[in-house]
């Protein structure tokens, strides 16, 4: 009767052991699955977190560009008391609807001041330019914008980018920007205009070279109402649109034209020339 006994009592056990090994598989089997599930959608979401972040940080280098505010810069130590800095203006002298912290009868109006600005590396320096001196194409330029003040007699904002090498001291002026060149007006508004290079004529290289704008507000001790001042300085890239050439047009009509003829050896040949001739006009390609 013992030996029954123990018999099923080994049965017994031999039973919760299978059940148990077969439990605790499913188990395994169960949280593996979970793992790998709960891994997964983790490896998704960190895609998808990092995708937007890519897309937020790739910002085209050509879009990067240098700036200032005109408040920002290294006063002259000639130009002390000739100036006053209004939040993000740097200006001298006064004119209508221009308003200024402090009081304005304690800026003494000279005939020029200086403003230094030093130029450090961005992005855009560095992304290519392509001069194109043919009109009718498209041209990659680098500008210098101001958004500046010149009101009253004699009024004028000049802004220089001047380069220094690093080995002989010597600079060189690369980029010039005059409120008073061709095309321009005075405003008692501060107003945005800017200048141009063609391409790039140099190489910005800030390891044998440094780089700074010098600015220069003139106006008239005399007149009352003469202002000059400068409240933000920009270098960027600049694509020149190219200008419409009709002569273009008209070829590109007449070679539309041939093409829908009966097709002959003089029409090829004439098709090849009016080809030959929008290319040397500069009407198509880069």
């Amino acid at each position: 009767m013992a030996k029954i006994t123990n018999l099923n009592l080994r049965l017994d056990r031999s039973r919760s052991s299978s059940t148990f090994n077969a439990v605790s598989s499913r188990t395994s089997t169960t949280l593996t699955r979970n793992h790998l599930l709960s891994l997964r959608s983790l490896t998704i979401a960190l895609c998808f977190v990092f995708s937007i972040l890519s897309a937020h940080a790739q910002t085209p280098d050509i879009d990067k560009n240098w700036t200032t505010v005109g408040s920002a810069g290294t006063l002259d130590e000639k130009s002390v008391g000739k100036v006053f800095f209004d939040q993000s203006k740097v200006q001298m002298g006064q004119v209508g609807g221009t308003t200024t912290t402090g009081n304005p009868s304690l800026v003494s109006f000279a005939d020029s001041a200086v403003i230094r600005y030093n130029v450090t590396a961005v992005d855009s320096f560095f992304a290519p330019r392509f001069c194109r001196a043919n009109k009718f194409l498209s041209s990659l330029d680098v500008r210098l914008s101001l958004r500046y003040l010149a009101a009253g007699p004699g009024a004028r904002v000049v802004a220089k980018l001047i380069e220094v090498d690093l080995a002989t001291g010597s600079e060189k002026t690369l980029l010039t920007f005059d409120s008073a060149g061709p095309g321009r007006s005075q405003s008692e508004n501060y107003q945005v205009q800017s200048s141009s290079v063609c391409g790039r004529p140099w190489t910005f290289d800030f390891q044998n070279k440094a780089y700074y704008i010098e600015a220069t507000l003139t106006g008239s001790s005399i007149a009352a109402t003469t202002a000059a001042g400068i409240q933000i300085i920009q270098i960027d890239n600049f694509t020149r649109p190219a200008l419409e050439n009709p002569k273009c047009a008209q070829i590109a009509k007449e070679i539309e034209r041939l093409e829908k003829l009966p097709q002959s050896k003089a029409i090829s040949l004439r098709i090849l020339a009016l080809e030959a001739e929008s290319a040397r006009l500069g009407c198509s390609g880069n």
